[in-house]
């Protein structure tokens, strides 16, 4: 981030694996949206955070791992009984540099749910959520300053509209003849506003950013 400030260069965002730095935007400009990846659901996310002139890192136990018994075996290990981390779905922080974030993501990670929770708390220049596993599913951990005061699991809005999408245009052709069935063909961006044309939030831009 300091060479690319150091050549002028005062927006743009660098990915190195699990941590993304971001340079700028200056503060006329928004600040970047970065989504956090759903622990289970590849395509899905939990939400997203906003950072500017700071870094966001990300440990989890779903890149690298192996099912053994019907049980998942992460690749992050507790130095106490020197086995793998069980309780804790990923771990995301936000901070200054990338060098803080990295190291703070894993070592909250490995400390398991109560002792990461509590340590993530204790940060002054750290915020973060903690994804804690449970029989039925997640809770969710999260800093009194973590930029989405309110974090839910749920799936992508980009997702969901090519899903309400996909439903909407199969409820189009049904109420077709088959003979003007080619003749018919509308794309989703179409379908949507045919039948909810006053949905005017649904735009024709695009915007894709992932930390993969």
């Amino acid at each position: 981030a300091a060479i690319l400030r150091s050549h002028g260069i005062s927006k743009g965002l660098l990915c190195v694996g699990s941590t993304i730095v971001a340079v700028g935007p200056p503060d006329n400009q928004p600040p970047f949206q970065i989504a956090v990846r759903h622990p289970r659901e590849k395509k899905e996310t939990i939400g997203a955070v906003f950072i500017r002139n700071q870094s966001l890192s990300t440990s989890g136990d779903y890149e690298k791992y192996r099912m053994a018994n019907g049980k998942r075996i992460n690749h992050l290990i507790n130095t106490a009984t020197g086995s793998p981390v069980e309780g804790v779905a990923a771990v995301s922080v936000i901070g200054p540099t990338g060098l803080l974030t990295d190291a703070f993501s894993t070592a909250i990670f490995v400390m398991g749910p109560e002792k990461g929770i509590r340590f993530l708390s204790s940060l002054e220049e750290i915020q973060g959520i903690l994804i804690e596993t449970e029989e039925q599913g997640f809770s969710i951990h999260q800093t009194a300053s973590w930029k989405q005061p309110a974090w839910e699991i749920g799936i992508d809005r980009r997702v969901f509209l090519k899903r309400v999408a996909a439903a909407l245009i199969g409820l189009i052709f049904s109420l077709f003849p088959k003979k003007t069935f080619a003749q018919q063909l509308l794309s989703e961006e179409e379908a949507l506003r045919l039948l909810m044309p006053t949905a005017d939030r649904f735009e024709l831009q695009q915007y894709t950013l992932t930390a993969e």
